[in-house]
């Protein structure tokens, strides 16, 4: 078959994608990445085939220019990241339904955050099934689980959570309102009839999900198939440099705060300090600080890098202390690593909220990160037993679930695939 992938073009939903079109390849299928120029070298890193939309509106560069913008969240950041997914949607499902005929494509792949792939199919007669790089973003009528990007608990039957849940889907709904509009405009400009919600832009035939329902949260409603397969990992090889002679025995902390929404130097601050008063080793992958005078400064000389080799540092570590990004929260726990979680922004908070309900993990809120604070959460996760058992629970869970294998068998079964003799991974 010929798939096409939809995305966002930031590397937490990339990385995942990429992930199952490595599969898909090894398959023998052929896959496109369907994207602005800037995202092109995913691809190539994927093994997987590109073409380029929305050329006029983002030429090359436009990418960093918009991440640079988003990275501090606040209203204005908010109101252009709207706008960007306005123009972005136009541009996709434009060229999409191009890319879409040009490349002769069988079924398309869409991730949940990008809402053209019910466009493109109603436009090509192409079927496509959505993906789930981080939380599934489907309303719940029933009011048990809460809505994405609040720290907010299931509803568990009690009446006020309930109402206080549906309430929050309601509003998340009308944050998408923009984007539906849009859509109609382009949608009456083709002949096709105007979708009332957002949600009627997830697939039909279903959702793959990379958690477990182990680490989420129950629903009262689930008007789609949903398959749990856990993390989309792969054996890639490693070709991010670290200094593993450094590494020195002490039981290993690692810190992540993310590619997109990193933290505030002053956390970056309070992680070091609270290890460094500590019998651990402390490894920062240091993201957009990378270039900053200011890692000098670390207290305890942690080990700092631009980037990390994330998954063979989890594979060792005692603790991970992260922004709770979807990606780092199931790498970590597909080894078994229990969380220390400072959510910063997006659906953090309610991923978040999902590590410390089954019990993988302890939160601390950014506005209360201090060294103080963070020794006790990190002393108190490396101490409590309970805590590395749930980790460990979830670890065999996410291993039982199968991965990005699985996720694949679920794409063949869904467009009842033949599966081709299997090839080597690049």
């Amino acid at each position: 078959m010929r798939f096409g992938i939809i995305c966002p073009p930031v590397p937490g939903h990339l990385h995942g994608m990429m992930t199952i079109g490595r599969e898909l390849r090894r398959r023998r299928h052929d896959v496109y990445l369907l994207g602005i120029t800037d995202v092109a070298r995913h691809a190539s890193n994927g093994y997987v085939d590109f073409f380029a939309i929305g050329t006029a509106e983002f030429p090359p560069g436009a990418l960093d220019s918009y991440l640079n913008t988003i990275r501090n969240v606040n209203l204005l950041t908010i109101r252009k990241g709207i706008d960007w997914a306005g123009t972005m949607c136009l541009a996709l499902c434009r060229d999409g339904a191009t890319a879409v005929e040009s490349l002769g494509l069988d079924a398309l792949l869409v991730d949940q955050c990008q809402t053209e792939g019910r466009t493109i199919s109603d436009l090509t007669g192409v079927p496509y099934l959505s993906i789930c790089n981080a939380l599934n973003l489907e309303g719940d009528e029933s009011g048990e689980a809460p809505p994405p990007f609040l720290p907010w608990t299931p509803g568990e039957g009690i009446a006020l959570r309930c109402i206080r849940n549906r309430l929050g889907h309601r509003v998340f709904a009308s944050m998408m309102a923009p984007i539906v509009s849009q859509t109609n405009e382009f949608r009456k400009s083709r002949g096709l009839p105007s979708i009332r919600r957002w949600e009627e832009c997830i697939s039909s035939l279903g959702a793959i999900n990379n958690l477990t329902q182990g680490i989420d949260f129950p629903r009262g409603t689930q008007k789609r198939p949903m398959f749990y397969t856990g993390p989309y990992l792969d054996e890639r090889p490693n070709d991010v440099p670290f200094p593993w002679e450094q590494l020195d025995g002490r039981s290993l902390v690692y810190a992540s705060m993310g590619t997109l929404h990193t933290a505030k130097w002053h956390i970056l601050e309070s992680i070091a300090s609270a290890c460094a008063s500590q019998p651990v080793q402390l490894v920062v992958s240091l993201g957009q600080w990378t270039k900053d005078s200011k890692t000098r400064e670390l207290p305890g000389n942690p080990i700092t890098v631009p980037y990390a080799p994330q998954l063979a540092l989890l594979a060792r570590a005692a603790v991970a202390v992260t922004h709770a990004g979807a990606n780092t929260v199931m790498e970590a726990l597909s080894h078994g690593c229990p969380l220390v979680a400072i959510p910063l922004a997006s659906d953090q908070p309610a991923i978040a909220a999902r590590v410390a309900w089954a019990g993988a993990g302890l939160v601390v809120s950014p506005g209360k990160a201090t060294p103080g604070r963070l020794q006790t959460a990190i002393s108190s996760v490396l101490q409590q037993k309970s805590i590395q058992l749930k980790a460990e629970a979830l670890q065999q869970e996410i291993l039982e679930a199968g991965g990005v294998v699985a996720a694949v068998n679920a794409i063949e079964t869904v467009f009842r695939v033949t599966t081709p003799t299997t090839i080597e991974s690049p």
